[in-house]
C-alpha cells in the first residue's frame, strides 16, 4: 500500500500487517480487475452498509407504527443541493419508551419547488417501505418552499398524509424572532458593525495575533464570528463582543497606527469610529441584556430530548420576563410605580446603566444624536436626557419588536399540538376533555369515537390524579 491511498486501503494494510494471511494472499494473487478495492467497490460497500443501517431503522420505525419526517436542504462541496431526510418515532425497548431521531438518507435535489421536494420526500419514504398513512408529523424550516400553506412542501405532503401536522423548528423560530428585532434601525446597524469587526479581525492571522496581545493572559475569549445557522453562536458573539469591547478597540487602534497595510489601517480607523458612537454602545448593551435571557432558551430548544411543552414553557418565561421589563420601565418612566425594578437604568444590570459603564471604560460620553426637524431617517423622539432618549428610541422599540414576534411565531405551536401535554400524568390534572378535543379531531381517523376516547381520557386522568395523591 502507498501513503495517501485512503482510509479503506490503509485499514486493509493494517489487517495484513496484523497477520491476516487470507487477505494478504487475495491482494497479492488476485487479478487487477478482481481485488475489490477500487473506488467503485468502496462506494458499493458504503451503499450496502447504508442500506443495512436504514433497514434496521425502518424496521424499528415500523414497529412504532407512527412516525414524523424531518427534512432540510444543504449545499455540498460540489455546489449541489442535497436533501437530508430524517425520521422521528417512539421506540419501545425493555418496557421503556424513548423518542428517537434517525438519519435516513441524503439525496440530490434537482428541483427546489414545494411540489417537487414533496414528491421527492414521499418517494424516499416509500422506497424504504414506510407507510405514508402513518406519517403524523413533518418538521422543516420556515422557508416558503417548505412551510407555504398552499404550495409548500408541508401542504403537498398533507394532501397524501392528512395526519402530518407541520411544526416549525422552535430554535429556528427563535432565530427569526431575533432577526425581527433588526427592524429597529439602531439594533440592525449594531449587528452589522459587530459582524464587520469580527470578520475584519478574524480573517487575518496578523490581526488575530494583535487581538491576542490586547486581550493578554487575563483578557478572556477572543471574538466569536456571528454565524447565520448556528443560532447559539449568535448569542455568544454578542455577549463576548460586549465583554471584550475595550480590548477590541485597543487592537483596532494598534492596527490603525502600526500596520503597513494602508487599506487595513483605514478600515481599522473607521471601525474605531463606529464602535465609539453612543448609539452603538447603547444598542450593544440592550442586545446583551436581552440575549442573556434568550440564550438560555436557545440552548434549551436545541436539546436532543426537548419536548414541545418544555419549549413553550421556556418561551413563555422569556416573553413574560421581557414584558415585565417593558411594563416596569414604562411605569417608572411615567411615575406610576415606585416598587418596580427598572431594567433600563437601575444598577448593576440595567441596560443603560451598563452602557454608561462601558462608555466610561472606553472614554465615551453617551450623548443624544443630532436631531433635525426635517430628518426622517433618525429617531427625533422628545427627550431631556440621553437616558430618556435611548429608552424611547431603542429600548422600547427593541422589546416591542421581540415580544410581537414571539407571539406571532410561537402562537401556532400553542394552539394545536401543545395540548397533547394533557396526557402526561403530571399535567393531566389541570386539563379537561374540552382542552384536548381539538387534538382528537386532528387524529380522529386513527382513533376510536369521541365518546370512547373521552371515556378513556377521564379514566386515565383519574388514575394519574390518584397516583399523585398516593405519593
Amino acid at each position: 500500500m502507498v501513503v495517501g491511498d485512503g482510509n479503506f486501503r490503509a485499514l486493509l494494510a493494517f489487517r495484513v500487517d496484523a497477520g491476516d494471511e487470507k487477505l494478504r494472499e487475495h491482494l497479492e494473487s488476485a487479478g487487477r480487475n478482481a481485488t475489490y478495492i477500487s473506488k467503485t467497490s468502496q462506494n458499493e460497500f458504503i451503499d450496502i452498509c447504508g442500506d443495512l443501517i436504514a433497514e434496521q431503522i425502518v424496521a424499528e420505525a415500523c414497529r412504532a407504527e407512527y412516525f414524523t419526517v424531518l427534512c432540510d436542504e444543504t449545499t455540498d462541496t460540489g455546489h449541489h443541493e442535497q436533501l437530508c431526510v430524517c425520521i422521528r418515532f417512539v421506540s419501545k425497548s425493555n418496557g421503556y419508551h424513548m423518542i428517537k431521531e434517525e438519519f435516513l438518507q441524503f439525496q440530490r435535489a434537482e428541483r427546489l419547488t414545494g411540489a417537487a421536494l414533496a414528491k421527492q420526500i414521499l418517494c424516499i419514504l416509500r422506497s424504504h417501505k414506510l407507510n405514508i398513512s402513518k406519517l403524523v408529523g413533518q418538521g422543516y424550516d420556515g422557508a416558503a418552499a417548505m412551510a407555504g400553506h398552499i404550495n409548500g412542501v408541508q401542504a403537498n405532503i398533507k394532501l397524501e398524509a392528512p395526519l402530518a401536522e407541520y411544526v416549525h423548528c422552535s430554535s429556528h423560530v427563535l432565530n427569526l424572532v431575533l432577526n425581527a428585532a433588526c427592524a429597529v434601525p439602531e439594533i440592525r446597524d449594531m449587528f452589522a458593525t459587530v459582524r464587520e469587526v469580527t470578520k475584519f479581525l478574524n480573517e487575518s492571522a496578523k490581526r488575530r495575533i494583535i487581538v491576542a496581545e490586547s486581550l493578554g493572559e487575563e483578557g478572556g475569549r477572543s471574538l466569536v464570528t456571528m454565524c447565520e445557522t448556528r443560532f447559539v453562536e449568535r448569542h455568544d458573539a454578542i455577549l463576548v463582543f460586549h465583554k471584550q469591547l475595550k480590548y477590541t478597540l485597543d487592537a483596532l487602534e494598534k492596527i490603525a497606527q502600526g500596520m503597513t497595510d494602508r487599506k487595513a489601517a483605514d478600515t481599522a480607523r473607521s471601525l474605531v469610529r463606529a464602535l465609539t458612537v453612543s448609539t452603538f454602545i447603547v444598542a450593544l448593551s440592550c442586545a446583551r441584556k436581552v440575549m442573556a435571557v434568550t440564550m438560555v432558551l436557545s440552548r434549551s430548544l436545541q436539546k436532543v430530548n426537548q419536548d414541545l411543552y418544555q419549549s413553550m414553557q421556556s418561551v413563555n418565561y422569556v416573553a413574560s420576563t421581557l414584558q415585565k421589563w417593558r411594563d416596569d420601565s414604562q411605569s417608572i418612566a411615567t411615575g406610576d410605580a415606585d416598587d418596580a425594578v427598572d431594567e433600563w437604568c437601575s444598577g448593576p444590570h440595567g441596560a443603560f446603566f451598563v452602557a454608561k459603564q462601558v462608555g466610561d471604560e472606553i472614554g465615551v460620553d453617551l450623548i443624544i444624536p443630532r436631531c433635525a426637524s426635517r430628518q426622517t431617517a433618525r429617531n427625533n423622539v422628545p427627550s431631556d436626557s440621553p437616558s430618556t432618549y435611548y429608552r424611547r428610541a431603542v429600548w422600547y422599540p427593541y422589546l416591542d419588536a421581540i415580544l410581537t414576534s414571539l407571539k406571532e411565531k410561537f402562537s401556532q405551536h400553542q394552539l394545536t399540538l401543545l395540548r397533547l401535554v394533557a396526557l402526561v400524568p403530571s399535567m393531566i390534572g389541570t386539563f379537561e376533555w374540552t382542552d384536548v378535543v381539538d387534538c382528537w379531531n386532528i387524529y380522529r381517523s386513527e382513533l376510536a369515537s369521541e365518546e370512547e376516547v373521552k371515556s378513556e381520557f377521564e379514566q386515565w386522568k383519574g388514575i394519574c390524579v390518584q397516583l399523585t395523591k398516593d405519593r
